[in-house]
């Protein structure tokens, strides 16, 4: 009998990770994007700072992509495990907080 792919708990920590780069690397670039377009303005359009950010945060965000595949490529969890898929999820919370609240003040 074949297992489903559902039960497996590195597609689980790959689609946490995928969330956790994409989603602070868009709000990292769309922070400096908003702070340059209000204090920068004077040098630049509006749009000029997007491409730049986009350039230096999107490179960012796939080498952190490929490490984070290459780490779980490295030590996979078995496909029957049943504990803690998570276990620094706390850690994650708050890197998390305190990025979303450090980007204001930037």
């Amino acid at each position: 009998m074949t297992e489903s792919v559902e039960n497996d708990p590195n597609l689980e920590r790959l689609g946490a990770c995928l969330g956790l780069v994409f989603g602070i690397g868009l709000s990292i670039k769309n922070g400096l994007k908003g702070w340059a377009n209000i204090y920068l303005k004077e040098f630049h359009k509006e749009g000029y700072y997007e491409a730049i950010y986009w350039n230096y945060v999107g490179t960012l965000m796939l080498i952190c992509l490929a490490a984070m595949a290459i780490w779980l490529f490295i030590r996979p969890l078995p496909r029957r495990f049943r504990g803690d898929v998570f276990p620094h999820a706390f850690g994650l919370i708050w890197f998390v907080l305190l990025t979303q609240h450090a980007i204001p003040y930037s």
